[in-house]
């Protein structure tokens, strides 16, 4: 019954659209995490696309609105591995159902392989996506409205460094104290061995850290739309070949050397073969100045510190419920790892 009724809803979704686009047949999508988004893989006359059902309390209408006129700024711009979203009847790439904004976007191709098969030629090809990315959406000029979010900037302080220095810093020692009781008092077992060693590395390194970033905190970079969360699983392949970099609803304006960080980090972690590759292959589209190179380092060990505790966050002090457990575990003792690796 509740199926029947979600696929009601979904045919209301799609009737805004012209019949092209009305589906054959919607599936759900699988998809483990807390972001809250909703994903249906639609089957219609114009081929597949992916239903996206936005939480209530989710992104500001003029934001979403604003990043699908990037992502079709991108694909003028020739960057053909994006899902710039499909415009309705109405006109408007966003559409209000049942409480809930939805977009149609096209499915892209491939999947995220990149760790089950990993290769010089797709770290490299990553890189050099990413890079197309960066360059492109360099040249966008958002409305007015949309400034706020992805204007772009010649010398401006990080708003990432900001915001990460105010988090490590938020994590005092109280607070602390009320995380390793949460974790204590957890029924999950697994969970409570990684989440207390992520504590105890948290604890160890977050002096370090917040000096770093108190320092970078000063310089100034050039800003322009970024991903902000760009990492493995968002890396699409088909072959050797990027054909897709998906979930872009984190977009905002920042310094490159942020997506150079999460993307480089999650694909090769302390592996400085890995680094070299990577970075070489992102230069060979975009150079980066002598201060975004010492920044991606710092996003990517700040980066690294703050993720072990937002997973602690999230489980143990909010109670959030975990779907995946053993994917959620696997990534928490991957955090771990690379946090030993960066502690020495």
């Amino acid at each position: 019954m509740q199926d029947d009724k979600q696929q009601g809803v979904l045919r209301r979704v799609l009737a805004n659209y012209s019949s092209q686009y009305h589906p054959t047949q919607c599936v759900p999508v699988n998809q483990a995490g807390f972001s809250g988004a909703r994903v249906w893989k639609a089957t219609t006359a114009s081929g597949e696309f992916a239903v996206r059902q936005w939480p209530a309390e989710g992104l500001h209408s003029d934001r979403l609105l604003g990043l699908h006129q990037l992502l079709h700024h991108l694909r003028d711009q020739h960057i053909k591995w994006i899902a710039p979203p499909v415009t309705a009847v109405s006109g408007t790439t966003l559409v209000d159902v049942g409480s809930h904004l939805w977009q149609l976007e096209p499915w892209m191709p491939g999947a995220a392989d990149y760790l089950v098969q990993p290769s010089e030629a797709k770290l490299s090809a990553a890189l050099r996506a990413l890079a197309s990315w960066h360059r492109a959406a360099a040249t966008f000029r958002p409305s007015e409205n949309h400034r706020q979010w992805f204007a772009s900037h010649d010398n401006a302080a990080s708003p990432g460094i900001g915001e990460r220095l105010r988090l490590v810093v938020k994590w005092n020692s109280k607070r602390l104290d009320m995380a390793s009781r949460s974790v204590e008092g957890h029924a999950w077992s697994e969970f409570q061995a990684v989440a207390s060693q992520l504590i105890s590395a948290f604890k160890s390194m977050a002096p370090r850290v917040a000096d770093e970033l108190r320092m970078a905190a000063g310089l100034r970079f050039r800003l322009q739309p970024c991903l902000r969360d760009v990492w493995h699983d968002h890396i699409l392949f088909v072959g050797e070949e990027v054909t897709g970099i998906i979930d872009p609803s984190a977009c905002r304006s920042e310094t490159v050397a942020g997506d150079i960080a999460r993307l480089v980090g999650s694909l090769v972690g302390d592996d400085r073969r890995g680094w070299e590759t990577a970075l070489t292959a992102y230069q060979s589209v975009c150079r980066l100045s002598i201060d975004e190179w010492a920044a991606v380092e710092l996003f990517d060990r700040s980066g690294v510190l703050l993720s072990g505790m937002t997973w602690v966050q999230w489980i143990a002090m909010e109670g959030r419920p975990v779907d995946d457990r053993e994917r959620v575990l696997a990534r928490m003792t991957a955090i771990l790892t690379r946090l030993q690796n960066i502690g020495g």
